[in-house]
C-alpha cells in the first residue's frame, strides 16, 4: 500500500500585502519560503524548489494553468523567491540530493503507468495557493533518505570494475519491482542505476524505507577505441541482455535475492556481491522451420527461470538462424524461441510461427542446440 507519510511538510502559508509585481498590467504573486534538512536541523542549503500548477481535473480551479512551472534554488540560509507566479493552485516541492521527496516515495510504491499514479501524487504532494499581487509563504522539511553501498568483486579476489549495478524494491504484494526514483538532475540518480568504481564500489542514495535486493550485471555494451592516437572512435558490441547476472546474497534468480531492508537516514555499506569465473558455460544453437528446413532469422531466444517465468537471458536469432549464450551457470532453464517471421522469397509471403518452449538443463557447455518452429500463419 501507499505509504501517506510524505517526504516534506508544508508548515504553512499565508497571504501578505500586494507586491506590486506586474507582467502585461496584471499583477502578479510571489511564493517564498525556507527549506530545512530534518536530520541535522540545519538549512538545506542550494536546494532545487519547483511549484507546479496542479491540474484542472485535479484543481477543479477554472483559473488554474494546467502546465505551468516555476522553480529556485534555497541560498545559503535555505531561503528562496518565486516572483511574478500567476495565481492559481501549485504543487510545491523541494529537492537535494540524500533527500526524499514526495515523488520519489510514490514512484516506489505506484507503477508510473497505473491510473492510481496521478491520484497517489495529488494526494502526497503539499499544494499553495497564489493570488495575483499577494505573497505566499511555505516552510519545506526534507527527510534524509537511505543509501546502500558494498563491492563487486570475482571470485579469484579482482575487483569487478564498470559493472552495472540496479535495484529492486518489494511492492506492497511482497513482489519484487525494478525500483525507479522520480529524481531529477542526475542520470544515475534518476535511474537508480550505476557503474562499480575502480575499485568495484557501488554507492546509491535517495532511497525510501523498505526492502531492496541488489542487482549487478556483466556489460552488456562495451565501448571499445579503434585507435591509440589522433581521436579514436568506437566500436560498440551489444549483448542484448545477454548479460550473467548476480543478486544480493550471491544469489541467480532475482525470486532467491536476499533483501537488504533499510528505514529513513540509514546507511547500508555491507552489500557485497561476488561474480563467479568458474563453472560458466557457453550455448549455441541453430533454430529451423519444420515445413521448409530452413534456418529462421530474426526473433530471440531467451532462457527462462521455469519456476517464476523470470527471462534469465535473451540473444538475438541472426540472419543465418544461428543464437548463443555466454557465461551460463549450472542449472534448470525453460528456452523460450520466438521467431518474429521470415519472407518466403518464393512465394513473398510473411510467415509466422508458434513460440517454442522446451526444459533445459545446463551442467557444461552445449554447442548443438537446434530447435525447431511450427508455422502458425501466413500472410
Amino acid at each position: 500500500m501507499l505509504r501517506h507519510t510524505s517526504a516534506f511538510v508544508l508548515a504553512g502559508f499565508i497571504s501578505c500585502a500586494p507586491i506590486g509585481a506586474q507582467t502585461n498590467g496584471v499583477p502578479r504573486g510571489k511564493v517564498m519560503g525556507h527549506v530545512f534538512c530534518s536530520d541535522s536541523h540545519t538549512p538545506c542549503r542550494f536546494a532545487g524548489v519547483t511549484i507546479q500548477s496542479v491540474p484542472l481535473a485535479a484543481s477543479g480551479n477554472k483559473a488554474n494553468h494546467p502546465s505551468v512551472s516555476y522553480s529556485a534554488a534555497t541560498d545559503m540560509d535555505g531561503a528562496f523567491v518565486i516572483s511574478n507566479v500567476a495565481s492559481g493552485e501549485y504543487y510545491v516541492q523541494a529537492r537535494l540530493p540524500g533527500y526524499l521527496s514526495p515523488t520519489d516515495l510514490v514512484a516506489s510504491e505506484v507503477d508510473p503507468n497505473s491510473t492510481l499514479y496521478s491520484k497517489a501524487l495529488d494526494a502526497a504532494l503539499n499544494k499553495i495557493s497564489v493570488d495575483d499581487g499577494m505573497s505566499a509563504m511555505v516552510t519545506l522539511s526534507l527527510t534524509r533518505a537511505a543509501s546502500l553501498g558494498g563491492a563487486v568483486v570475482y571470485d579469484d579476489g579482482a575487483p569487478a570494475i564498470g559493472i552495472e549495478v540496479r535495484l529492486y524494491r518489494k511492492d506492497s504484494k511482497g513482489a519484487w519491482q525494478h525500483y525507479v526514483s522520480a529524481g531529477l538532475g542526475n542520470t544515475e540518480l534518476a535511474s537508480m542505476t550505476a557503474h562499480t568504481d575502480d575499485h568495484g564500489h557501488f554507492y546509491k542514495t535517495g532511497l525510501g524505507p523498505g526492502s531492496y535486493a541488489v542487482e549487478a550485471s556483466l556489460p552488456e555494451i562495451i565501448l571499445v577505441p579503434n585507435a591509440i592516437l589522433g581521436e579514436p572512435g568506437l566500436n560498440v558490441t551489444w549483448t542484448d541482455q545477454d548479460a550473467l547476472r548476480i543478486y544480493s546474497g550471491n544469489k541467480y534468480r532475482l525470486r532467491e535475492a536476499s533483501a537488504v531492508d533499510v528505514q529513513n537516514g540509514e546507511y547500508r555499506n555491507d552489500v557485497d556481491l561476488t561474480i563467479p569465473i568458474s563453472g560458466l558455460h557457453t550455448l549455441e544453437g541453430t533454430v529451423t522451420s519444420k515445413a521448409t528446413g530452413q534456418n529462421i532469422g530474426y526473433g530471440a531466444v531467451r532462457l527462462l527461470d521455469p519456476i517464476d517465468q523470470q527471462i534469465l537471458r535473451q540473444t538475438p536469432i541472426q540472419k543465418d538462424g544461428s543464437f548463443g549464450f555466454h557465461y551460463i551457470l549450472n542449472g534448470s532453464y525453460l528456452v523460450e524461441v520466438e521467431a518474429t517471421g521470415a519472407t518466403d522469397n518464393t512465394a513473398q509471403q510473411r510467415i509466422s510461427y508458434e513460440m517454442l518452449e522446451s526444459p533445459l538443463m545446463v551442467e557444461s557447455d552445449v554447442l548443438d542446440l537446434s530447435y525447431t518452429l511450427s508455422q502458425s500463419s501466413t500472410k
